[in-house]
């Protein structure tokens, strides 16, 4: 009978026993499967406001791939989108829309779960011009320097010789006894296009006071830096840029400076020393136009914060307007009174002279209509913006300085040596 020959066990190593257990878990010899990439899911939610609408919605893409549309007020959800950091990006809005906040902007999608995200839309009626009618005169405690009206209807007035704005009410037409101290003179009042923040360019030396709109408090003071304190003067003018990131302030002593809305920053335009008071955006907000000391229009490119041009007036400009197309610039001399300047050319179009001082020039929302204020005879004169024929007169009384339209054009206010008129 043969003897049974007992099995001999030999230990192998345990590089061989991980490798075993790899391949009997489904990996192979080369080492683990790699888990799949975590994914979440995106809630894109729109909202619109104001009294206009953008009936197909708009689109969105994340990170410049294809894009998708979401209604107005709609909601979409994409799903399986690898989580961590995308950019998103709106599109397609209507003329007179826009969005609030950053475009681009980043989000964050979260592993496993649903990332919600809203995009608020503003869009203004279809813009008009006024009937030309008074409405409404109001007096106020000191006589006005400067107003401001938001897409909401919010009014600030900036009283000249204290250190107040008073809050008004474009729908009523009236101002009431709320007031926001700036702690200085404030000189020129601008809002963000989303009606949220109130930018107070501020009297020597040249500061700018941010004021919340919802709660009417003060909520900084942001003074030039060190190196440029040889231009501090009184600031002369304010402009927020029509996406809301940049606001531009000039001083009365020439310098002019870019303030990044998010952190406050502040920097100067190099090699431009001639800025003292009026300040306009072309429609698109590539393009910033700045009066200079001696009647020179300057152009500063904003993506660039560089100057790229100028053109000379003659005479120092009391105000400026550009067209809702941004095709002509109107400016307003004391002594030369109103020119129209095409863009594109730099070239003067219409010319005209007045026997009184011209001081305050406002475009309609339409484009129809162009607004000129004449103090020595307390009116302002109306044009067709088409034809620049003289089409009527408004009699504000007092000395009619500053004009300006709502953004539905529905109302101009005229500021007054005594108050603010509503024209409707």
């Amino acid at each position: 009978m043969r003897a049974l020959r007992r099995a001999s066990l030999q230990p192998i190593g345990l590089p061989a026993a991980l490798a075993a257990l790899t391949l009997s878990c489904g990996g192979d010899a080369t080492g683990p499967r790699p888990l799949p990439p975590a994914t979440g899911s995106l809630r894109l939610t729109a909202a619109t406001t104001g009294g206009g609408d953008d009936a197909n919605g708009y689109t969105f893409s994340l990170d410049g791939g294809a894009a998708r549309r979401v209604s107005a007020n709609g909601v979409v959800t994409l799903d399986t989108l690898a989580s961590g950091g995308h950019v998103l990006t709106l599109g397609d809005l209507a003329s007179g829309c826009t969005l609030d906040g950053p475009n681009p902007r980043g989000v964050n999608l979260a592993a496993d779960a649903v990332t919600d995200v809203a995009v608020s839309v503003w869009c203004a009626s279809a813009p008009t011009h006024p009937a030309g009618t008074v409405a409404a005169t109001r007096t106020l405690s000191a006589a006005p320097g400067a107003v401001a009206v938001s897409r909401d209807g919010v009014v600030y007035a900036a009283l000249a010789g204290t250190t107040q704005l008073v809050r008004g009410d474009l729908a009523t037409m009236t101002f009431g006894t709320t007031v926001v101290d700036v702690h200085a003179t404030p000189i020129r009042v601008a809002f963000n296009p989303a009606g949220t923040t109130a930018y107070v360019a501020l009297a020597a030396p040249a500061r700018v006071a941010i004021v919340n709109v919802a709660t009417n408090q003060l909520s900084a003071v942001v003074q030039f830096a060190d190196d440029q304190a040889e231009y501090a003067s009184d600031a002369a003018g304010v402009a927020v840029s029509p996406d809301g990131s940049k606001v531009y302030v000039s001083s009365a002593v020439g310098h002019l400076w870019v303030m990044d809305a998010a952190t406050l920053a502040i920097r100067g335009v190099p090699y431009f020393t001639d800025a003292t008071g009026p300040l306009a955006f072309a429609p698109d907000g590539k393009t910033l136009y700045a009066a200079g000391h001696d009647g020179g229009l300057a152009v500063v490119d904003v993506a660039s914060n560089t100057l790229t041009s100028a053109t000379g007036f003659g005479q120092l400009l009391d105000a400026m307007a550009i067209s809702p197309d941004g095709r002509t610039l109107y400016a307003v001399e004391a002594t030369y009174g109103l020119t129209a300047l095409d863009v594109a050319s730099s070239q003067p179009v219409f010319r005209k002279v007045y026997d009184t001082p011209v001081v305050g020039v406002a475009a309609s929302p339409d484009g129809a209509q162009l607004y000129v204020t004449e103090p020595d005879h307390g009116l302002v004169r109306v044009y067709d913006r088409a034809t620049m024929s003289d089409v009527g007169a408004i009699t504000t009384g007092g000395s009619p300085r500053e004009v300006l339209f709502d953004p539905s054009g529905t109302t101009a206010l005229v500021v007054t040596d005594q108050g603010v008129v509503f024209v409707r």
